[in-house]
């Protein structure tokens, strides 16, 4: 009796596909996909080092000068920053206190320009009225009551803008020191460049159409070791819905990558 060997049904995607003679889209996709593996150890390793050189960076900032401590009568606005007390106890509440510091984007304004102080010259009864009281975000009069002022240089209030322009001067100088000794702009520059490189790839990648297997995959390795950088949990977590679910089983299934249960959610759960 001859035997008859039943070979297995294996079953196969409905869309046609050749690993040798692959369509123009889908042989770029798979370039692709290889070129971006290469190129995300070299991003996650810039991304890395950006990191920490900002990270010393603001461990090491200089204090602002004394000179750049706000005071009612500057001729600037504020910025706050708020500060921790040291507590001497456990027990003690933390506390915070606030510091008021002069807006540096204020005072660069005041660079090359003579600080004016405005004397109202019209009569009392334009006074009381309010006729005047229209100032511009440069603390001018509006061209409409111009009339009503006679501008006198403010000699003191000059003293004063020269020391914070001085005082702002000094600091910076001292930040881009410290960014250079650290070499943050170079650290970043470096991150940007590769980050650019991927994302024109990723741009590229958008724009091709897959018809086989292999161009499915390349595109699924990409959102998932690059895109999602390897971790699908922190971008699907938040969802717990059957469409997410359903998206990262097919990630999983097209790129060979295990399962995890918490991305997946509870396999239990009903369907919604």
């Amino acid at each position: 009796m001859n035997s008859v060997a039943v070979l297995p049904i294996v079953a196969t995607p409905s869309i046609a596909h050749s690993s040798d003679h692959l369509p123009p889209d889908d042989r770029r996709l798979v370039d692709l996909a290889a070129r971006i593996e290469r190129v995300q150890p070299a991003y996650q390793k810039a991304s890395e080092a950006s990191e920490a050189a900002w990270d010393a960076y603001y461990a090491q900032v200089p204090q602002r000068p004394a000179e750049l401590a706000w005071r009612p009568t500057d001729p600037v606005g504020y910025d706050i920053e708020e500060v921790d007390i040291k507590v001497e106890h456990p027990s003690e509440t933390q506390r915070r206190r606030r510091r008021l510091w002069c807006l540096a984007s204020d005072i660069e304004k005041l660079r090359g320009k003579p600080l004016m102080r405005w004397e109202f010259v019209g009569t009392d009864e334009e006074w009381q009225r309010g006729d005047g009281a229209r100032f511009d975000d440069d603390r001018r009069p509006l061209p409409e009551c111009a009339h009503l002022w006679r501008g006198v240089r403010d000699v003191d209030g000059q003293l004063r803008a020269d020391e914070l322009v001085a005082a702002l001067d000094g600091w910076q100088l001292e930040l881009e020191q410290l960014r250079r000794v650290l070499r943050v702009d170079e650290f970043d520059e470096r991150a940007e460049q590769v980050q650019e490189e991927l994302n024109d790839m990723w741009k590229e990648i958008l724009q091709l159409r897959a018809s086989t297997l292999e161009g499915l995959q390349a595109k699924a390795r990409v959102l998932y070791k690059s895109v999602w950088n390897g971790d699908p949990k922190d971008q699907l977590s938040g969802s717990d819905c059957t469409d997410t679910r359903l998206i990262y089983g097919l990630i999983a299934d097209l790129t060979g990558e295990p399962v995890d249960k918490l991305a997946l959610g509870d396999a239990n759960r009903p369907i919604d």
